[in-house]
């Protein structure tokens, strides 16, 4: 452990870190925990006042209320959010004073990049530890309480602690994941602000860049492609792009008016530890080749770079080409363009705009 971290670094990312750790608690609690408080209250206000019977829901709406706060889509992205941002204050400080100071003291970078991922891990199970210690102790305190409601409304058996275990689990993995990865992508940018856009890019970007192809191809398929051909590939499409959006796993799934619930939690755990892993060591090994001089520049590794020109300009050429003809025919009647021949134009156009753009912008941020 005293090779693995360094008590001077622990304590400098520490003054740092703690704030961020109080900033995550407040949210999550405002957000989750507060909400699940809530609707505990309600739910022992209806039993003492004898109202269950005129509040059974035909769907179990009343029933959704108990666990909200722990699958609300608002409040993961939000918690994700700050996320992000913790893994900018980590990294971000040192990025932005160009690591002079460090490169002058007796730390080897093995322990920086260490003390940061254990800094940054505990600032995210720390908050999560106690809100989800302050859930338990509520369902456990009102357990009678909520087996009445459960009897009283006919509710699934299966719907119990269980869920607030795996919200527990599945959540901290994906914040996890969500700091590793930022990480990885300050080990390959110099600039904080750079690796940040990057990195949330990079979130969404397996199924972004699915998702625009698939409509790139429908779009020059034209009127080869039936309703009943796109529906089918339509659900195909979304189950695909929800397995390779690791920072949704943490959502619960729906189906139409049927009670939701952590579908494949097994495997979706195993993918995120198995993800994790992987991202940490990568980043230990391409933060240890990191050249400092060139700290402040977009990338730190200049081989990196074309894979940078050429991904922005597919990606963005394929995003104008997807939006472009849909709005040019709206508001400017284009008849004489064929959605395809102008979906083509627009994708051509503008992925070699953002190439130069992209090679502009590396230059100009190059030391």
């Amino acid at each position: 452990m005293k090779n693995f971290l360094n008590k001077a670094l622990l304590y400098k990312e520490w003054k740092d870190g703690k704030w961020a750790m109080l900033i995550f608690f407040m949210i999550q609690f405002f957000t989750i925990t507060s909400s699940f408080l809530n609707s505990m209250d309600r739910m022992m206000w209806d039993i003492n006042h004898n109202h269950l019977a005129e509040n059974i829901l035909n769907n179990n709406e009343k029933y959704y209320n108990i666990f909200w706060g722990l699958f609300g889509g608002s409040s993961i992205v939000l918690l994700i959010i700050i996320v992000i941002t913790i893994s900018f204050i980590i990294m971000g400080s040192d990025r932005n004073n160009n690591f002079e100071y460090l490169s002058t003291m007796p730390f080897s970078r093995e322990e920086i990049i260490n003390t940061k991922f254990f800094i940054g891990k505990l600032t995210i199970a720390v908050p999560t530890l106690i809100n989800f210690a302050i859930i338990s102790f509520s369902y456990f305190k009102n357990l009678p309480v909520v087996n009445a409601y459960i009897k009283a409304n006919s509710l699934p058996a299966f719907f119990d602690y269980s869920i607030i275990l795996k919200w527990f689990l599945l959540n901290f993995l994906v914040y996890i994941f969500v700091f590793a990865l930022l990480m990885l992508m300050h080990s390959i940018c110099g600039n904080a602000y750079a690796a940040t856009l990057l990195g949330t890019i990079a979130l969404v970007f397996p199924g972004g860049i699915l998702h625009l192809i698939w409509e790139f191809i429908r779009i020059n398929m034209g009127s080869n492609f039936s309703f009943q051909k796109y529906q089918w590939l339509q659900v195909i499409q979304s189950k695909i792009i929800k397995w390779l959006t690791l920072a949704l796993y943490g959502q619960m799934d729906y189906n139409g008016s049927e009670i939701a619930s952590y579908s494949n939690f097994g495997l979706k755990c195993i993918i995120l530890v198995v993800v994790i892993i992987i991202l940490y060591f990568a980043t230990k090994y391409l933060f240890k080749k990191n050249n400092f001089e060139r700290t402040g520049n977009i990338l730190m590794f200049k081989i990196l770079e074309p894979v940078l020109k050429y991904g922005s300009a597919i990606c963005f050429g394929l995003f104008i080409a997807c939006i472009a003809p849909n709005f040019i025919y709206r508001n400017y009647e284009y008849y004489l363009l064929k959605e395809i021949i102008l979906s083509d134009i627009c994708f051509v156009v503008f992925s070699i705009v953002f190439y130069f753009t992209t090679s502009k912008l590396i230059k100009s941020f190059r030391n």
